[in-house]
């Protein structure tokens, strides 16, 4: 029998120090597939809405007036989120640049100090996700306004002039 020594060494998988133990393949894949049916299970009852919705306007014939609601929707939301966070984000990228780089003595030297260790470098990416975060919580809401919207957008002259202010009244 041959030594050990002599025998062919079988090929050695690479272990990737980088990765954390718990961040394999496959629970990474089971946290996703669990992620997505849980917001599958929570967004349900929307989904259900908006599939009822899109039946009965098909059924009247008038799919359309459903699609320019929903695009009023989604314009309202996205140009009042982006807006917003382009606000938002020159006005960080300002903050930033016109603050002193000299930290004060004082216990908030400390947070300061931690807080810089911990951003590091990443100061541009963490004011891309405060930004993108404050335009939604402001551009979402402006989503409840569609009516008010498609109205002055489409509004027309009726021909009668209100009484008291003399303008037309549509």
């Amino acid at each position: 029998m041959r030594p050990s020594s002599d025998l062919p060494r079988s090929p050695r998988r690479r272990s990737n120090s980088n990765r954390p133990a718990w961040a394999s393949k496959g629970r990474i894949a089971l946290f996703v597939i669990a992620a997505l049916i849980l917001f599958l299970f929570l967004s349900a009852r929307t989904l259900a809405n908006f599939y009822v919705d899109l039946l009965w306007f098909r059924s009247v014939d008038h799919a359309s007036v459903f699609w320019t609601g929903i695009k009023a929707k989604v314009l309202l939301g996205g140009v009042f989120s982006v807006g917003f966070a382009i606000v938002s984000f020159i006005s960080l990228t300002l903050a930033e640049r016109l603050s002193s780089s000299e930290l004060p003595l004082g216990p908030e030297r400390e947070v300061v100090e931690r807080f810089r260790l911990i951003v590091g470098n990443r100061t541009r990416l963490l004011r891309i996700v405060v930004s993108a975060l404050f335009g939604l919580i402001i551009g979402l809401p402006a989503i409840a306004q569609w009516q008010d919207w498609l109205l002055f957008r489409n509004s027309q002259s009726f021909g009668i002039d209100d009484p008291q202010f003399g303008v037309d009244i549509g």
